[in-house]
């Protein structure tokens, strides 16, 4: 599993691959999946993140 940095680089990435419109149908498609994936993992570390500070509270 990526930081949430990377994570967020790499959404970063993908969104400017699929504005640009360069790429196929299907690389849009598994471009799609990843940006997903990645947006699920980095809201479960913010999740994560606000529990720990909750309980600080």
């Amino acid at each position: 599993m990526k930081s949430f940095k990377e994570s967020l680089i790499r959404l970063n990435e993908i969104n400017e691959i699929l504005n640009s419109g360069n790429c196929e149908l299907e690389e849009a498609m598994d471009l799609y999946s990843e940006g997903v994936g990645l947006i699920k993992d980095c809201n479960i570390k913010l999740n994560a993140a606000k529990e720990k500070l909750d309980e600080n509270v």
